[in-house]
């Protein structure tokens, strides 16, 4: 049998210079066995924002054989990721000294799971005086929700084109350059994958006019003729040491109804997986997620193992009921 050569080998996010200078290198196997114990390990809510809906219950009776059209809503609703410094509450805590590391909940659960990403990404660290904010880039890779990212065989990147928009040829043999649509690349499927999350997050809610208000309303406005989706912003604060604070901009998703009157409802993370064929390895969700649950579930924390980690790293940041 012919050798196959599987291995991917991706365009850096940053292109590194060569007059840059190397203040540390980490690899991963030492990231792994880094370990920082909390000065106190109960973190201090500094604030609340925003507006949730109820989960609609009926999501939890769907099966193969009873399905439901995904609703497409990423029209209707304005679904932001802001940075760290272009969040107005993260600017007003700043200003009263309340910390001396920001940082997003995003950028956070990834250095969190670094060591299970696969795909190149960057984050951007400022510092002013004595503070660290930890900021992404506009359209980076960490605003979207990779698919087999550590699968055996992980989707490709895009081909390069030319300014005539045709893509280039590597050699003689690339197929890329010839393929007549791009769209099992690493970046559509990512972006395919971000959009089936935005819209199954507010399909699950209820659309009724009832909503759990949070302390106070969301910090960020919508885009005209749009709504704010059901999200809400949670502040919290963690020493680390007697030094050493951090403030992080954790976010949950949906509201759970008390099953006791009078009790509190429930804050839920709600995030979903989406079926992508692959003809090597078929998967046939259809014929299998409802007897062989397990199996399916097994095969996805294989191929997105830093995807899920990342979401369980941000459920557990933001302490979600489920």
């Amino acid at each position: 049998r012919p050798y196959e050569d599987r291995r991917v080998v991706r365009e850096p996010s940053v292109e590194v210079q060569p007059d840059w200078d190397l203040v540390q290198e980490t690899s991963f196997s030492d990231l792994t066995k880094m370990n920082h114990p909390l000065a106190d390990r109960t973190p201090q809510v500094l604030a609340e924002h925003g507006a949730l809906r109820y989960y609609n219950r009926s999501f939890d009776r769907i099966t193969c054989r009873t399905p439901r059209p995904l609703d497409k809503l990423d029209a209707k609703y304005t679904f932001q990721n802001v940075t760290t410094t272009d969040d107005p509450v993260i600017r007003r805590l700043a200003a009263a000294a309340t910390a001396n590391v920001y940082i997003t909940s995003h950028i956070l659960a990834l250095l969190m799971s670094a060591t299970r990403s696969a795909y190149p990404w960057d984050i951007i660290v400022q510092r002013v005086g004595d503070t660290l904010f930890f900021d992404k880039r506009d359209g980076s890779i960490i605003d979207y929700w990779t698919v087999n990212e550590t699968a055996y065989d992980p989707p490709r990147d895009e081909p390069k084109t030319s300014q005539d928009g045709n893509p280039v040829a590597k050699g003689p043999d690339d197929a890329a350059a010839t393929a007549p649509a791009a769209i099992n690349t690493f970046q559509a499927l990512a972006m395919e994958a971000t959009l089936v999350n935005q819209n199954f997050s507010q399909a699950a809610c209820e659309q009724s006019a009832a909503v759990y208000n949070l302390a106070q309303p969301s910090p960020f406005e919508p885009d005209a003729g749009e709504e704010l989706p059901s999200i809400g912003y949670v502040y919290k604060k963690w020493q680390m040491t007697p030094d050493i604070a951090v403030v992080v901009r954790t976010e949950v998703d949906a509201a759970l109804s008390p099953t006791e009157p009078g009790g509190k409802p429930l804050r839920l993370v709600v995030k979903t997986l989406n079926e992508v064929m692959d003809s090597k390895q078929p998967s046939n969700w259809r014929a299998r997620l409802d007897a062989q649950r397990g199996a399916v579930l097994a095969t996805e924390l294989k191929n997105n193992a830093g995807k899920l980690a990342r979401w369980t790293a941000q459920a557990i940041l933001v302490e979600a009921d489920q």
